[in-house]
């Protein structure tokens, strides 16, 4: 009501804006925001709200142009230059999110924040050496918190000392069982050939977080050769929470198509080519799939798709379910062309020639 009588107030907009968001109403966070973008000296508050709120619904390209107007409207603003910084980084342009962090520095001089930001770049980079230079940097007092021993023990796992990197990312992910932490101290395990310590760390980490994707894709796999009922139900529990996973959709398909499953299998494969139409793995279980539905005119464009796109790295198996294809297609001299003209080191020499045998003679 008061807004109603106070409508070009930025304040109280403000205001009503953080309610909003509160109460997870983004939409209505922008429809009051973005009308106000022309108003000048807008505060911190303003940008955070609009941009988070982007974000919130998914328009992330209106979320970096929000990011950037608030930088160039106060290009001296610590909180616009750091949440630049980090919209950068999401976007994997860890080159300019350095230059922005060289700024930062200007202004504040060389601070703990300006040395970790620099250090978790230096990380996304894989620049060991000046990750290492600006932790040596930080006071003792900063080396001894969980979240700077996060980021030592991330220098360490590139630096390929497991051992230490465990320790001190356990001492990070045990102040925050976040999902990256996770992901590495998994990766130590199993680079020290530490099988189990591995499964009782994902096992354990799947008690206190049940929907990582990251966490019950790995299960999944581990699943596979032990017991693939068990990976076929994690697979689904995966899509439960996000059906746009395209490996988990790729490999239920296979699963199932295994088990004889083909009209579920196809609706699985079918969105995950819709999610990734230029993965050759994806288009080539598609085109196995419809294969085993004697569904072999579509069958070969999909191969074909495959094929195309893998060159001169293609996979034996999916260059042998073309040329089954293209058989089973009754594209016999082009068949036998194509299987002419590719050599096979890896395929089980019985496969080789049972294909052979279907081909024209000479």
């Amino acid at each position: 009501e008061t807004i109603s009588e106070n409508e070009d107030s930025l304040n109280l907009n403000v205001i009503l804006a953080k309610m909003y968001y509160n109460e997870n109403e983004y939409t209505n966070v922008i429809s009051l925001l973005a009308p106000l973008l022309d108003l000048p000296n807008k505060q911190e508050n303003y940008w955070k709200l609009l941009a988070l709120s982007y974000q919130k619904i998914k328009e992330n390209s209106k979320a970096v142009s929000t990011y950037q107007k608030w930088l160039e409207e106060s290009p001296n603003s610590t909180s616009a230059l750091i949440d630049n910084i980090f919209m950068l980084r999401t976007q994997n342009k860890i080159d300019k999110a350095l230059v922005l962090s060289d700024k930062l520095i200007s202004l504040q001089g060389e601070t703990p924040i300006s040395h970790v930001i620099r250090i978790e770049l230096f990380l996304v980079n894989n620049d060991i050496a000046k990750a290492n230079q600006s932790y040596t940097q930080l006071s003792q007092k900063l080396k001894v918190l969980p979240e700077i021993k996060g980021l030592l023990g991330q220098i360490q796992l590139l630096e390929k000392n497991y051992a230490d990197a465990v320790t001190n990312l356990t001492a990070a992910y045990n102040k925050k069982p976040a999902s990256n932490y996770g992901r590495l101290i998994y990766r130590c395990y199993e680079a020290l050939k530490q099988s189990s310590q591995a499964a009782n760390f994902l096992s354990s980490h799947l008690k206190h977080n049940a929907n990582d994707l990251w966490a019950l894709m790995q299960l999944a796999l581990n699943q596979i050769p032990v017991d693939r009922n068990k990976a076929i139900s994690t697979y689904q529990t995966v899509l439960e929470i996000n059906q746009d996973v395209a490996l988990a959709q790729n490999n239920l398909a296979f699963l199932l198509a295994e088990k004889g499953e083909l009209a579920q299998a196809a609706i699985h494969s079918k969105k995950a080519v819709s999610n990734e139409p230029k993965n050759p793995d994806y288009l080539d279980t598609l085109g196995k799939i419809l294969l085993d539905q004697n569904n072999a005119a579509e069958a070969v464009k999909y191969l074909t798709q495959a094929v195309e796109i893998s060159k001169d790295t293609i996979a034996e198996p999916i260059y042998l379910n073309y040329v089954e294809a293209l058989i089973a297609n009754d594209q016999m001299l082009l068949a036998k062309r194509k299987f002419d003209n590719f050599k096979f080191t890896k395929t089980d020499a019985k496969r080789i020639a049972q294909i052979k045998a279907k081909l024209p003679k000479e």
